[in-house]
């Protein structure tokens, strides 16, 4: 079928195709590794109390993000190390812009944040869930802090913290049978409320 022409030439393709990801993948690394270091740096600069100047190098670290593409895959963040350290440079925005009083953008890093964590099959982190909740609730956008809530009681079933703010959530859109079978629930789980 193939001559030893086309063999050779074949071969070489695929030569020259390997060596292509080989570099390709070394610059993905590269890239990584300082996307990494910029993290750290962000982390040991919030830590110290710096947060304008760690919310900024958290915001360059999601500048120089280097594969658009890789935001849908259907891959969990947590085993994707681009994808996880894209979820944890927008959790510790979200959370430092909260903590200055800047809501909106501590709403929009939160969605962003959640919209990562909703796209693997280990979904589920409660914090994340249960800050987007309080945020969309300080915004007044109580149906979205509801839907955040419920998402988070269903990732921690027993956190009171995420209980009581659905409580407060159910009550304000006056939801009064879901109020009673989440107080009911709450009562079953711990009775000595």
């Amino acid at each position: 079928m193939f001559d030893n022409c086309s063999c050779l030439t074949i071969k070489f393709c695929l030569v020259r195709w390997c060596a292509l990801l080989l570099t390709a993948s070394a610059a993905l690394e590269k890239i990584e590794h300082s996307l990494k270091e910029q993290y750290r740096n962000a982390l040991r600069t919030d830590a110290a109390g710096r947060s304008a100047e760690a919310r900024a190098m958290y915001e360059q670290t999601l500048t120089e993000w280097p594969l658009p593409k890789i935001d849908h895959c259907r891959c969990a963040v947590s085993f994707h190390p681009l994808l996880q350290l894209k979820y944890l440079c927008l959790k510790n925005l979200a959370h430092s812009y909260n903590q200055s009083g800047l809501k909106q953008l501590a709403l929009t890093h939160w969605s962003s944040a959640v919209r990562l964590d909703e796209s693997g099959p280990a979904a589920g982190d409660t914090y994340v869930w249960y800050h987007f909740g309080c945020a969309a609730l300080d915004a007044g956008k109580l149906p979205l802090a509801r839907y955040a809530l419920e998402k988070a009681l269903s990732t921690a079933s027993d956190n009171f913290l995420v209980v009581d703010k659905l409580l407060d959530v159910l009550y304000l859109i006056s939801d009064w049978p879901a109020l009673s079978q989440l107080i009911t629930r709450a009562l079953q789980v711990c009775p000595r409320l």
